[in-house]
């Protein structure tokens, strides 16, 4: 009886296991962006297109994801936090993708994110550093 209930709680131990493998969370990919665009001489420059475009290795089975406002009145334009929402199956692939990419020269092996706007405007951030609070376009 004891063998039983013993065979029957690693069971239950292990299909736990296996079924978390499966469930989806969010973690934060990219944090909140918050950028002023501003002309050459530092003015701020309302109705703007700034399209963000940013990426996450752990979804090495997704395109770079795309968005582009417009900057308000005052230059600034908001973009959200963005997040991915995977399995820990998914994410261990992704590791296993993330470690292939490091053998790449071109290829990244962290978050990313950068902004462009017509004018040559561009900011660029990397997993851990720090977000640009302006972007700087040629009229």
């Amino acid at each position: 009886m004891l063998r039983y209930s013993k065979n029957l709680w690693l069971f239950i131990a292990g299909a736990l296991l296996f079924l978390s493998f499966f469930i989806s969370y969010d973690s934060v990919s990219i944090p909140e962006w918050k950028v002023q665009v501003v002309s050459e001489t530092g003015t701020a420059l309302p109705n703007k297109a700034v399209t963000e475009i940013w990426h996450d290795p752990l979804e090495w089975f997704q395109p770079d994801y795309r968005t582009t406002l417009i900057s308000n009145q005052d230059g600034y334009v908001v973009f959200p936090i963005r997040k991915i929402n995977a399995s820990l199956f998914s994410r261990f692939c992704g590791i296993g993708a993330w470690m292939l990419s490091l053998f790449n020269l071109h290829g990244t092996s962290s978050s990313y994110a950068f902004l462009t706007s017509p004018g040559d405007g561009f900011a660029m951030y990397r997993e851990g550093g720090e977000l640009k609070t302006q972007i700087v376009v040629s009229e």
